[in-house]
């Protein structure tokens, strides 16, 4: 018998819904034993049976292919399916039971796609085992610290998780499910997450491609060969691979976005492409962002090379990236071909993403001003100074003791003028004097030096007398009245 390919092997999802006499089973094999799961007491044939027990396998399956043994997981589990032996007289919805119903209104478009599948995923691999038997209403931020600790520790996946893994696990899917469990099901009074600390997060930096591998990349993909079905299979260059590589590169679009332009979008006498949706996982989606919806302009080579790819009249919604099967391009399938062209090349693997790295930090290079960037890729000109202000070459930055003197020569003032003057002492700046200052608590405000009469206090000479008044005075009265000068 012919063995099973490593990707069948790997498609498998390692445990099965098996029907047994009008009864429902999970069926799975570890350490080479066929196990049955429940031993006894199996629920009835029932579509909501089926659909609890089909969300049981997808935690059975991951870890059986490791070699774990998931009655831990499964004994877990069944606490809160009521079909398996729960507490009857609790009719208290679980968090098993409630993610049941709210996982269903997790439709596009309120929920995009990935968002759809990382619940899923999240929830059933991670929660469920966990957390499923316990009433919605009984949640604390004690079982919340508990569950953390035991995904950082070893969790039901049999894999170690990062922090930040951690964190899109809890504090993005399971609160999503919390917080309507609480503001529209009113099945929560408190947020358990409040007061919930994570450690801070720093994303990892961009590595972006040299301008020469960039070029290489691009001679790949414009020569390589890419099989195509046919009798028999031909392998020929495929010149959309191309135009896409090189749109990625020369216009910092991300993937996604490309991969869901229609020619509808692009108008190439202007040399521009209006972005309004974006492709992930095989569906047309909505833009990350707001600010992605924008004009993006076309370099001349990469103008051409969309032209020539160009049917004769096409549909407005025809997609504008075809795979070598004839249909649209999906980026997922499209990072084999990226991945097989960095390893033939010999360049550091990474994602497809770094094309818009790439894009960003060759412009910041080459002094392109960061708006015309931000306006180009949708990211914001903070963000681009955050990230990319490391490529600026150092001889194109002028250094900030150089551009004050500059300012001070365009001033006029003399005194300014020089290169080697002493600085004033911060005391004396007048920019330290214009800035208003605040009254300290501990102490008065400061009265006014120059008081208006209305709030002057008299004061008597004799206290202000030092004995200068008094020998002045003298003096006057013993010369007597002066006498004005002749005219």
């Amino acid at each position: 018998m012919a063995s099973t390919s490593p990707q069948r092997q790997k498609r498998r999802p390692g445990c099965s819904v098996d029907p047994h006499r009008g009864r429902l089973r999970l069926r799975y094999r570890l350490n080479g034993k066929r196990k049955n799961w429940p031993a006894k007491n199996l629920p009835p044939d029932t579509p909501e049976n089926r659909r609890k027990l089909k969300q049981l396998a997808l935690v059975v399956g991951p870890l059986v292919r490791r070699g774990i043994d998931p009655t831990p997981a499964l004994e877990a589990a069944s606490h809160g399916d009521p079909a398996v032996g729960r507490d009857k007289t609790d009719t208290r919805p679980t968090i098993h039971e409630y993610y049941s119903s709210w996982i269903e209104g997790q439709v596009s478009p309120m929920v995009r796609k990935a968002q759809q599948r990382d619940y899923r995923q999240h929830i059933v691999r991670y929660i469920l085992p966990v957390l499923g038997d316990l009433p919605v209403e009984e949640v604390t931020r004690k079982h919340l610290e508990e569950v953390r600790k035991r995904l950082l520790r070893e969790n039901p996946s049999g894999r170690k998780l990062s922090a930040k893994t951690v964190r899109n696990i809890m504090d993005a899917s399971l609160r999503a499910m919390l917080r309507d469990a609480r503001e529209i099901d009113k099945l929560l009074d408190h947020d358990p997450f409040a007061g919930m600390r994570w450690p801070r997060y720093t994303p990892p930096p961009p590595n972006p491609l040299t301008e020469r591998d960039r070029d290489r990349v691009l001679e790949w993909f414009a020569n390589a060969p890419f099989i195509r079905p046919g009798t028999p299979p031909k392998a020929l260059p495929h010149p959309p691979y191309h135009a896409y590589v090189r749109l990625l590169f020369w216009t910092g679009m991300r993937e996604s976005e490309g991969a869901g332009l229609r020619w509808g979008d692009v108008d190439l006498d202007r040399a521009r492409v209006n972005l309004r949706r974006s492709r992930y996982l095989g569906e047309d989606d909505q833009t990350k962002s707001a600010s992605s919806l924008r004009i993006v302009d076309l370099d001349p080579e990469t103008t051409h090379l969309l032209a020539s790819i160009r049917t004769d009249s096409p549909s407005p919604d025809e997609p504008v990236f075809l795979n070598t099967r004839g249909a649209q391009l999906n980026q997922d399938s499209f990072s084999d071909h990226w991945n097989r062209c960095l390893r033939e090349l010999g360049i550091e693997h990474r994602g497809l993403y770094q094309t818009k790295h790439t894009y960003l930090s060759l412009g910041v290079a080459a002094g392109v001003p960061i708006t015309r960037l931000s306006r180009q890729t949708g990211v914001s000109a903070q963000t681009i100074l955050k990230n990319y202000a490391a490529y600026v070459p150092r001889e194109q930055e002028r250094p900030i003791w150089q551009m004050i003197e500059d300012t001070r020569s365009e001033s006029g003032d003399p005194h300014l003028e020089g290169k080697h003057e002493k600085p004033m002492a911060p005391a004396l700046a007048p920019e330290s004097r214009a800035l208003p200052r605040k009254p300290s608590k501990s102490r008065r405000p400061r009265r006014d030096l120059n008081p208006c009469y209305q709030r002057e206090r008299l004061v008597s000479l004799a206290k202000l007398d030092d004995g200068v008044v008094s020998r002045v005075r003298e003096s006057v009265v013993t010369a007597g009245p002066s006498r004005k000068p002749p005219a």
